[in-house]
């Protein structure tokens, strides 16, 4: 018996966030996170007592058809899953417009998550440089006017 595949061209980018993408090209390793995320926890959704897990195959594309940037994955699913009784179980549809919304929904919070800690670590980085320059300005402070 064959195993027949999805194929699923629709894990695109928002146009307001490629540009973090473009430059930090480490984010583009978000987008196959959001899509293994999305399909697994769709599998799971759909039937919770199964813990059923499908195959997948995620190829990153870069730049579109008209050679400008546009990150996007192409994914290859498995028409079924095994599950707890180690049975291939088939699927026949998969709701891609709840599947679509629901990666996209992950991937900002992914994106939100990456970024957040970022911005921290820049933070973080900028106080202790203030909390060095300001230790340094108190010890010249304290040796030129001792009291």
């Amino acid at each position: 018996d064959l195993i027949h595949f999805f194929y699923i061209e629709m894990f695109h980018i928002n146009c307001n966030t490629t540009d973090f993408f473009r430059k930090d090209r480490k984010l583009l390793d978000l987008l196959f996170q959001a899509v293994s995320k999305t399909i697994l926890s769709w599998f799971k959704d759909k039937y919770k007592s199964q813990n059923y897990i499908p195959g997948i195959i995620a190829v990153l594309h870069t730049y579109g058809r008209d050679m400008k940037w546009n990150p996007h994955i192409h994914t290859i699913v498995t028409e079924g899953a095994m599950g707890n009784s180690n049975v291939f179980k088939k699927f026949d549809y998969i709701y891609y417009d709840a599947l679509r919304k629901r990666f996209q929904k992950i991937l900002l919070d992914l994106l939100e998550k990456k970024l957040i800690n970022l911005v921290l670590k820049f933070l973080k980085i900028l106080f202790i440089k203030n909390l060095i320059k300001d230790s340094m300005y108190m010890q010249k402070r304290k040796i030129i006017n001792p009291l």
